[in-house]
């Protein structure tokens, strides 16, 4: 028995064919399409290589200059130092023999610590990428300690200084006490002489107290110091204007 086929089948049986055909996609085709894929990655692959390369590079480069950069400054830094060195240790030369003796210890306390600063830099300079930030805060610690006890140097000789000064005056103002004496009368007199045994024993006991310690060689000396400011503090309200 021969069967026909109604148009309307006919053509719903050719569009599922047309359907099928399009989403199936032949072996070559799909061939085509993994390598078009593979390529893509391979690419992309090879552009992060070429990024990663650069940035690699230039945090290199960048690392370079900053190391040479702070070994140049760091250089420079020590250079200054063992100038400040210098000039302190020719100040304590030119002391009587005891303060210059505890100068002299003082020196070489600073020379060590600034040779300490010259290692640190020497072994900066030899030191890896990985370890060279721990080797520069080294050399900033050592750089500091050296800086500081300069520093504390410098300002006790600025403080000798300013005794010595004072101390001066004090011997000036006992000579017009003891040459005015000469010719002073009755009242006046008394008054000079009242003066004169306030100050004169002062005088003696700051002279102690600053030769005591320009001749230690302590690296601590904020006490003395705090107590020559006392005295000296304290003469200025008996002794109106002798250390202006």
């Amino acid at each position: 028995m021969n069967k026909t086929f109604k148009p309307t089948a006919i053509l719903t049986l050719s569009a599922l064919l047309m359907l099928a055909c399009n989403d199936e996609k032949s072996p070559s085709s799909r061939a085509a399409d993994a390598n078009s894929a593979a390529r893509k990655n391979l690419q992309n692959a090879k552009d992060k290589t070429v990024e990663a390369t650069k940035s690699l590079a230039a945090n290199r480069i960048a690392f370079a200059e900053e190391r040479v950069a702070f070994e140049r400054k760091a250089t420079a830094q020590i250079e200054a130092l063992k100038v400040r060195q210098e000039a302190l240790a020719k100040v304590e030369d030119g002391k009587e023999a005891a303060a210059r003796d505890a100068g002299k210890i003082r020196n070489e306390r600073v020379k060590n610590a600034l040779a300490v600063t010259e290692d640190k830099l020497e072994l900066l300079k030899k030191t890896s990428e990985d370890s060279w930030k721990a080797a520069m805060q080294d050399f900033d610690k050592a750089y500091r300690n050296t800086s500081d006890k300069l520093e504390s140097w410098k300002d006790r000789q600025d403080f000798e200084k300013k005794i010595s000064i004072n101390l001066n005056k004090m011997d000036a103002r006992l000579d017009t006490i003891k040459s005015e004496l000469a010719d002073a009368k009755d009242g006046a007199k008394d008054k000079l002489n009242k003066e004169w045994d306030e100050l004169s024993p002062k005088r003696d006991e700051v002279r102690e107290k600053y030769n005591e310690f320009s001749n230690s060689a302590d690296e601590k000396w904020d006490e003395a110091k705090e107590g020559l400011e006392k005295t000296f503090k304290e003469l200025s309200k008996t002794f109106k204007n002798l250390f202006s």
